[in-house]
């Protein structure tokens, strides 16, 4: 089982930053209290709200070893070659992530860039100094549209 496998089971499922949260089918969850994530050997879930592993698994109406990856395949090339897929898998959604938090790191300076130059007197700047910041905001805000069109 992966944890593609396990997410339709679930309800209100949503990302998070490392892997998924849900309602816990366990108790009558409102507010989604279950953390789901993929670990080196299986799937790892956990209900912040105090159930057991065993009470999750009974209400999804699946057995505790069913959460390890690769429990059925005897052959151990085919599982060490599932595990370095998962690893290359794991490894893509990392670069995926910090890629995206340096693009918000990028989109917040320039808006910051773009705030701070607001009421400046640029009554003292020569003609090149006005030249660059003047180029310095074009960038920022062309940063800052473009994302808005692909975000």
């Amino acid at each position: 089982m992966t944890v593609e496998d396990l997410l339709p089971q679930l309800e209100a499922v949503r990302p998070s930053s490392r892997g998924y949260v849900a309602c816990c089918p366990a108790h009558d969850d409102r507010h989604p209290s279950l953390s789901i994530s993929a670990g080196q050997r299986g799937i790892l879930v956990k209900c912040w709200a105090g159930c057991s592993l065993m009470q999750i698994c009974e209400s999804l109406g699946i057995e505790q070893r069913d959460l390890f990856f690769d429990v059925l395949d005897l052959n151990p090339s085919r599982r060490r070659a599932a595990a370095l897929e998962r690893d290359c898998q794991r490894h893509a959604r990392e670069q995926q992530t910090e890629q995206q938090g340096t693009l918000v790191d990028v989109l917040r300076e320039a808006d910051y860039f773009i705030r701070s130059r607001r009421g400046i007197d640029i009554s003292t700047w020569t003609e090149a100094k006005l030249d660059d910041e003047l180029k310095a905001l074009a960038d920022a805000y062309r940063l800052l549209e473009n994302e808005d069109l692909h975000g």
